[in-house]
């Protein structure tokens, strides 16, 4: 197993593994702002790798800049995880796992 540390570059690190992607891309991050990323994922569900990309319902994933509907019309998967009250868990995960092998985790 090989583990990979990134403090630079981390952008253009994901772009490239999501750009490898041949079967899947499955998301989980409670905030999606960066478009180039998203775009990303919009590439591989139209190269035909099935995307899955949960992210919370709030008003920063709501109000921002990102067009969902690009994902959706192509076939991804959206799921908007509700925010969490007090006694209740919330979507604060930061991970990507591609084709059943490669994992990103972490805040970028």
């Amino acid at each position: 197993m090989e583990t990979q540390v990134y403090f630079s570059g981390i952008r253009e690190a994901i772009v490239e593994r999501l750009d490898a992607a041949v079967e899947n891309v499955l998301v989980a991050v409670a905030w999606l702002t960066d478009r180039t990323l998203f775009d990303a994922l919009v590439s591989c569900q139209r190269r035909g790798i099935a995307v899955s990309l949960a992210v919370l319902d709030d008003r920063i994933n709501r109000q921002s800049s990102i067009g969902w509907e690009r994902l959706t019309a192509l076939g991804g998967r959206l799921s908007w995880i509700p925010e969490g009250t007090t006694r209740a868990g919330s979507l604060h995960h930061k991970f990507c796992l591609i084709d059943d092998d490669t994992v990103i985790n972490g805040s970028f």
